[in-house]
């Protein structure tokens, strides 16, 4: 029995045992998100969002403002950001914050969490206004003084490197990216999630600006932390492998992209869904890839494809035509 099966069925006899003891159910919203969670690494988007709705009604039973329901909100709006339902996602994380001001206090430094969350959406959809409404500098300040070696700051630190970069402020990013990588070496993270991310992200910000060498010794070392950590087939792969592969492109390397092009492609359909939006920016680039090598036929087919997504979704891509996926901050893939 593999892992992913094991795990389940042990959350699906301690749901049943809690049950049979007569336990208060509004707690059963955690094992539903647990459940949601393992469903959603397996790759079962349907079962995970149903185990979502489960949850959050039966943490509704501790009332809508509660942090039981806060909570399952948070997850919720992960999942959606994972999958490429942003709005859902915004929708659900914005509610979060705010009870979690209701409860905490406006200012209180745990809530940088759900502030990294939002900001990680709003930069990775290029929606720079939000982002910047949410502050990152203040909200560095707070945890500097409440938390300063947790994860929450170097969060919040590449979320507004990220944020320099749309902005056009190139050595203002590059410095705050490699205070992250900094960091990172200071904790002695030379192979974490944490140093992928940073890697991921200063390659992502060297893309921006067109320094495509930069690019790729940034993003290949990331690649080979992600594959080293979490194996071929995990959907961080799909990413900064996509980001590379528009590295290697741009160089004319097109042997080497193609490959990373497939690859991601694969890992993202059976991720993030045929439909979603995160499989189709990288359909997108591979389309482009294709009529750049003269094969429309196979440009064409993936290109109906894409206008079907993007039909279904109602809405264009918002990073469309740009090559700044960045995913990966959020703490979801920590």
């Amino acid at each position: 029995m593999n892992h992913s099966l094991r795990m389940f069925l042990v959350l699906l006899s301690a749901s049943r045992a809690w049950f049979a003891q007569g336990l208060d159910r509004t707690e059963s919203w955690s094992l539903h998100v647990a459940a949601a969670q393992e469903f959603e690494r397996q790759g079962e988007i349907l079962r995970a969002e149903a185990e979502f709705q489960l949850a959050a009604t039966a943490a509704q039973q501790a009332g809508t403002g509660s942090a039981a329901f806060a909570h399952v909100l948070d997850a919720t709006g992960v999942f959606y950001d994972d999958i490429g339902k942003f709005a859902e996602a915004e929708s659900c994380l914005q509610r979060s914050l705010a009870i979690w001001r209701g409860l905490l206090g406006p200012e209180h430094f745990t809530i940088a969490r759900v502030i990294n969350r939002l900001a990680d959406l709003y930069l990775e959809t290029g929606q720079r206004r939000k982002a910047e409404q949410l502050d990152l500098e203040l909200w560095i300040c707070r945890v500097e003084q409440s938390e300063p070696s947790g994860d929450d700051l170097l969060q919040l630190i590449e979320h507004l490197a990220e944020l320099d970069s749309l902005r056009g402020e190139a050595l203002e990013s590059e410095k705050l990216y490699r205070k992250v990588l900094d960091l990172t070496t200071q904790r002695g993270d030379s192979v974490s999630v944490d140093r992928a991310v940073a890697l991921n992200n200063v390659g992502v910000a060297y893309l921006r600006a067109r320094d495509y060498p930069a690019a790729i010794q940034a993003l290949e070392p990331a690649l080979q932390i992600w594959q080293q950590l979490r194996g071929r087939e995990d959907r961080n792969i799909a990413l900064t492998s996509h980001s590379l592969a528009v590295a290697y492109q741009s160089l004319g390397r097109f042997h080497e992209a193609e490959p990373l092009l497939k690859e991601s492609l694969s890992i993202a359909e059976r991720y993030f869904g045929p439909d979603s939006l995160r499989t189709a920016n990288i359909l997108e680039t591979y389309a482009r890839f294709l009529r750049e090598q003269k094969r429309k036929a196979e440009a064409a087919r993936m290109e109906a494809r894409l206008r079907r997504i993007m039909q279904a979704a109602g809405h264009n891509l918002p990073w469309s035509q740009q090559v700044d996926i960045s995913e990966l901050q959020s703490s979801r893939h920590r």
